[in-house]
């Protein structure tokens, strides 16, 4: 059966509804103090999370770019003078630190020095109460 333009749908009240017996004897309460998802709710990214939470844990490393030496101003007049003929290497020097532990410190200095995505971030975080 088609509806007629402009006609209103008919509302039905719950006592108008039919209830199937059998549906209530499905119905059962939690007991008090116990969850019906015993594991609770999944979350999201967990395995992502849990890898960047072991990553961090890992020593800071931090590589260091060393130039090569440089020439004596007296040596302008070589042919040579800007191209040494050696390159620069790069050192790695541990910190003492977890990629954790630097990342928070940069992110402070990054929002000491005015930067507003680091403060707004640590302001979000509830991590600095504005006075």
């Amino acid at each position: 059966m088609s509806a007629k333009k402009g006609s209103k749908p008919v509302k039905i009240s719950d006592k108008q509804r039919k209830i199937n017996p059998k549906s209530l004897l499905n119905l059962n309460q939690f007991e008090k103090g116990v969850s019906g998802n015993p594991d609770g709710r999944p979350v999201k990214n967990g395995r992502l999370r849990d890898a960047l939470k072991q990553h961090g844990q890992k020593e800071y490393i931090k590589s260091v770019y060393i130039p090569p030496p440089k020439k004596n101003i007296m040596d302008a007049f070589d042919d040579d003078f800007f191209g040494t003929g050696e390159e620069g290497k790069w050192e790695e020097i541990p910190t003492g630190r977890t990629i954790s532990e630097e990342l928070m410190q940069m992110i402070w200095e990054k929002a000491l020095n005015g930067e507003w995505n680091y403060l707004s971030l640590l302001l979000h975080l509830d991590v600095v109460q504005p006075k």
